[in-house]
């Protein structure tokens, strides 16, 4: 049976008192004084308290000290440390309950790091940013999706530090006061200028402020666009409309009388409604091209066959101006993944411009080539170049470089931008490359086949 600690006291304190009783009688003499047999029995008792304060050391000092030590280095985050007690007594008992407690704490705060991590993994996923600050308006806490956005991680800023907004810093301190707050504010991040709304509202128990950070720059972007279209849409049909109005109630007022000023007025309607129809045709193309519904099969195609079609379809316009259009290419190399008819699309339209905003007696040359694994296809001429503020914006819907000679010569602001939007959804990349007085190149890169096309061009003529 275990004998608990208080016996074991016990039993020693019994055993100093046999001894020294012992020792007592057997340092006594008949003729030894009271003093004397004291004397030895207080040294044999000091002797025996000696010996047993020796084994109470080992016995119960060492293995106290060891979880002491033990206790210690679990207080101090180090959970490895076990007391591992053989005792079967009270003593050991102790042990075993403090390498218990040991290895529940080690398994819940192993538990914590996984939720933590868990968590964190979460918070890192989201497209928002999203930042933490304590009671004191310190970010403790931030994800991914904000250190992309200004650059750094703002643990232990403020957010007036972190983000530089007067905006998000006020609803923050409001937040603080139990207000909860949404703002929108502009930021110049990492990834330049940006425009953000902020959801921002109070932590449990005053414990802090946590802010959600939503990115609707492309959102607002995408409605300018929509504005801008919805106006430059309305501006581009006004005008021939109101020209055919105007012409025809002249017409009815009594021009209609005389034959030379009644053909006239004619003609000019007749002109308005062409330009009308093709703003109108081209408003139905860019629409298909930006609509997620419309699929373009892709397939092998010729890109040099395509060209040479379109450059003599294009014969009587360039020779009316005296323009020499030009086509080259190495017919293996100009297989390219496209939709035939939107590839006839975007190469009319660009040697179209070409011929159109060129001088008289100019050179369009139309080159077809392989270009790091893809097909390259350019149309260059050497007509007077654009402006470097217009290139950026050149693929606009409705944008003119000088929108005066543009209505003159019937373009309808739209052709780039349905060039960029079928070369897009062929999975090809558009670009142009000018400079004032040197001319302009406007450069498609298409895919190349993987298959072979050693019989394809006979069994599938383009």
């Amino acid at each position: 049976m275990t004998r608990s600690l208080g016996v074991n006291l016990f039993l020693a304190m019994a055993s100093a008192t046999v001894l020294v009783v012992s020792g007592t009688w057997l340092f006594a003499s008949d003729d030894a004084s009271l003093d004397d047999v004291m004397l030895r029995a207080g040294v044999v008792a000091l002797g025996v308290c000696a010996l047993l304060a020796w084994l109470f050391a080992r016995w119960i000092g060492t293995p106290v000290e060891e979880m002491e030590r033990v206790a210690k280095r679990l207080a101090s985050g180090k959970l490895e440390g076990r007391v591992r007690s053989e005792r079967n007594d009270a003593i050991g008992a102790l042990g075993h309950a403090i390498d218990d407690m040991a290895d529940q704490l080690a398994e819940r705060i192993e538990s914590g790091h996984a939720e933590t991590a868990r968590l964190r993994t979460i918070v890192d996923a989201m497209v928002e940013a999203v930042l933490v600050t304590d009671d004191k308006g310190t970010i403790v806490l931030s994800n991914a999706a904000l250190v992309a956005l200004v650059g750094r991680d703002p643990f232990g800023n403020t957010v007036i530090q972190a983000l530089r907004s007067p905006e998000l810093g006020e609803a923050v301190a409001r937040a603080g006061r139990g207000e909860t707050q949404r703002v929108a504010f502009d930021l110049r991040t990492a990834r330049g200028d940006r425009s953000l709304s902020a959801q921002v509202a109070a932590l449990p128990k005053g414990a802090g402020v946590i802010t959600v950070l939503h990115d609707v720059t492309d959102v607002r972007r995408a409605d300018s666009v929509r504005r801008d279209f919805a106006a430059n849409a309305s501006h581009e049909l006004r005008t021939p409309l109101t020209s055919i109005r105007g012409f025809a109630e002249t017409l009815l007022d009594g021009a209609i009388e005389n034959p030379v000023i009644a053909k006239r007025f004619a003609q000019n309607i007749v002109d308005n409604a062409v330009r009308l129809q093709r703003i109108v045709d081209d408003l139905l193309e860019l629409s298909r091209a930006e609509s997620p519904d419309a699929v373009l099969v892709l397939e092998p195609v010729s890109a040099l066959e395509v060209a040479t079609k379109v450059v003599r379809a294009l014969e009587g316009r360039a020779g009316d101006k005296g323009t020499q259009v030009s086509v080259s290419g190495e017919p293996a190399d100009a297989w390219c993944l496209a939709e035939p008819r939107s590839l006839d699309h975007v190469l009319m339209n660009l040697v179209e411009n070409a011929i159109k905003y060129t001088p008289p007696k100019a050179k369009v040359a139309v080159t077809v080539d392989p270009h790091e694994g893809r097909v390259r296809i350019r149309v260059k001429d050497d007509g007077p170049g654009i402006a470097p503020q217009h290139v950026a914006r050149i693929f606009e819907r409705f944008y003119r470089v000088d929108p005066g000679r543009s209505r003159e010569q019937g373009g309808t602001g739209l052709g780039l931008s349905i060039v960029r939007h079928l070369v897009t959804r062929m999975d090809g990349d558009v670009s142009v490359e000018s400079k004032l007085g040197e001319g302009t190149t406007f450069t498609v890169l298409l895919t190349r086949p993987r298959v072979s096309l050693s019989d394809w061009s006979d069994e599938h003529p383009v």
